[in-house]
């Protein structure tokens, strides 16, 4: 059953998760102003309204924020991740990229550096590294969906102690107690599969890792509607036998199940390529 220490570990890992995905939101916020305000110079910079000086220091500013964003979104979900990649080395390179752009003397200079190095590192640390490294985090977070289902699974048993020391424990409430810790088994094991598909590969699109733990939080809100149902079934049989006033019995089991991994409000890949 569920011990305190790890209940608490999978609090902190999903806290730690929650407070990535927050640092991720505000950092493709600022991208994405950094974005709008590119565009909107270069449609007057198209349209012949402003010199090229001033429309070379905006695309500047604005790769340099793409770089910059792609650097944070890393070292943001670096800390959740179980990853062997080395990070750090690909934020060097980054930085290396950043440091060449914003050397740049003209436009020209720009777009070359931009085409030919800046734009295929950031493609493919968007497309490869940080998708990967961020269905690993959120699996990490979505692990403490088993934590929660441990401490369902500890008050069943203490509910199950009860019941039996009323003499009501019979053949089918065992079988019941039994077929919804198979489940909670069946959870653990269909986690511990999506973490592996995704950890060889098998997995690199966000969309299909959705739709898989979609059916997984399905799951565990049957077990939970199951556990419910099953202590208004056995409190109601003690209800008749035992007289009123003498028994209190906790039977109440939370279905609430956060999914942090969809409504993060967090796109997987970065849209941070420019026609400067």
């Amino acid at each position: 059953r569920a011990h305190p220490d790890v209940v608490r570990h999978w609090v902190q890992v999903t806290r730690m998760y929650q407070r990535a995905v927050l640092q991720l939101r505000q950092h493709m916020a600022l991208f994405q102003q950094k974005r709008s305000r590119w565009e909107h110079y270069h449609e007057l910079y198209v349209r012949g309204e402003i010199d090229e000086n001033t429309y070379f220091n905006v695309s500047k500013d604005f790769v340099l924020s793409a770089i910059d964003t792609t650097i944070a979104r890393l070292e943001a979900m670096s800390g959740v991740a179980d990853v062997n990649l080395d990070v750090n080395a690909t934020i060097a390179k980054l930085r290396e990229l950043r440091a060449e752009v914003d050397s740049a003397k003209d436009l020209n200079q720009l777009r070359t550096i931009y085409s030919q190095q800046v734009l295929p590192e950031l493609r493919d640390v968007n497309q490869k590294l940080f998708t990967r490294m961020y269905l690993l985090a959120t699996i990490r977070a979505t692990n403490s969906i088993v934590a929660r289902l441990d401490i369902a699974a500890a008050r069943l048993t203490e509910y199950q102690e009860f019941v039996a020391s009323k003499g009501a424990a019979d053949e089918e409430f065992n079988a019941q107690i039994d077929a919804i810790f198979a489940e909670i088994s069946n959870v653990q094991s269909e986690l511990n599969a999506l973490k592996s598909d995704v950890a060889s590969g098998k997995i690199t699109n966000v969309h299909q890792y959705i739709e898989r733990i979609k059916q997984i939080k399905q799951d565990v809100v049957r077990i939970y509607h199951d556990i419910r149902s099953l202590m208004a079934q056995y409190n109601e049989q003690l209800a008749h036998r035992t007289p009123k006033g003498s028994m209190h019995v906790e039977g109440r089991a939370s279905a609430s199940v956060t999914g942090t991994e969809q409504n993060a409000g967090v796109t997987a890949e970065a849209n941070v390529e420019v026609n400067a």
